[in-house]
């Protein structure tokens, strides 16, 4: 799989595993430009799929608060954000930081990746209406 997607349904997922480095959510930051941002489907879900995450150190994780920062500068509040799997500690960061910077009722944390996909699968279902 790779590190992002994102499709006709609307939903942007974005994939991080092991010990990523700078370099890689770098390259994240120039796929969410080229093919969430200038793709004519509307964005309805950033799905970040965390589940195989060891760590994040300090730099990847600054890089990677960017990335959702750029992502809130359009779509705040606007879209759903999903946290899926991966370090409690991680998960807390993320969700924190999406709250801040403009996705405070939109951002969903789910312990598991399968909880994520079913509720993701389900909001679709329903049109975009919060389950």
């Amino acid at each position: 799989m790779k590190n992002l997607e994102f499709g006709e349904d609307g939903v942007c997922r974005i994939s991080l595993a092991g010990l990523p480095e700078s370099s890689e959510i770098e390259e994240l930051i120039e796929d969410y430009v080229t093919k969430v941002e200038l793709l004519p489907y509307p964005l309805r879900i950033i799905f970040l799929d965390i589940s195989e995450l060891v760590h994040m150190q300090v730099r990847p994780r600054q890089v990677f608060s960017d990335l959702l920062i750029q992502a809130s500068r359009q779509y705040a509040g606007k879209i759903q954000i999903v946290i899926a799997g991966g370090p409690p500690m991680i998960q807390k960061f993320t969700e924190i930081l999406c709250k801040a910077i403009g996705f405070a009722d939109k951002t969903h944390t789910f312990t598991t990746l399968e909880e994520g996909e079913t509720w993701t699968g389900e909001h679709l279902k329903n049109g975009g209406v919060d389950t």
